[in-house]
């Protein structure tokens, strides 16, 4: 049956729904201003077990390894929350095309390392600069001035500098529509994915 082109063409079939996912994933990866994928939210349990979140920028996808990687500065207080609970949720959300992305990972950190050394040589200059500020992320200023960083690009932020990268557990697919949502579950069991068609 041929499918009502008001329609994406994944409405009613679960493999390209699972397609559909990855293929936004891996396209977050490129700095494109109307890719939501691109800064996805990112929320953690913190130690006070209450939620946070807040947004991040997605650096690498692997499809085989099931991994998101993005970066953040551990002075940070997601990296505190992740080193009591390595559990934590992606959301992605697109208002023009009306779709929503979950995804549920368990965070591994790499700091000071083969790996975090190779990202942090391939890291844009001015993105370096982010991690030389002298304060923590967080801190109370009396005066948005006193976050100072060092006038120069340099390595002085690389001790700074981690590597987060999420082992994908679940995806999960939202589509909105007028004339019937459509939302699906994948989960990684026994090595493989195992998906279905789940109430909106």
């Amino acid at each position: 049956m041929q499918q009502n082109s008001e329609f994406p063409e994944e409405y009613n079939n679960l493999n390209l729904v699972f397609e559909k996912i990855w293929s936004i994933l891996e396209t977050g990866i490129k700095p494109i201003s109307n890719n939501p994928a691109h800064t996805p939210a990112l929320a953690t349990i913190d130690n006070n077990n209450l939620p946070q979140i807040r947004s991040v920028v997605l650096r690498s996808i692997n499809r085989p390894k099931r991994e998101i990687w993005f970066h953040s500065d551990i002075r940070s207080s997601k990296i505190s929350d992740l080193y009591n609970n390595k559990n934590a949720s992606f959301l992605i959300y697109d208002p023009k095309n009306k779709f929503q992305i979950r995804l549920l990972t368990t965070i591994k950190m790499y700091h000071n390392d083969p790996r975090s050394t190779q990202a942090w040589n391939n890291l844009q200059p001015m993105s370096k600069l982010c991690y030389q500020v002298s304060q923590a992320p967080g801190t109370q200023l009396s005066d948005p001035l006193k976050a100072i960083n060092t006038p120069e690009i340099n390595n002085e932020g690389r001790d700074n500098f981690v590597v987060l990268v999420g082992k994908i557990i679940e995806l999960e697919w939202l589509y909105l529509h007028h004339k019937g949502h459509r939302r699906a579950r994948f989960n990684w069991l026994n090595n493989n994915w195992d998906g279905g068609w789940i109430t909106p």
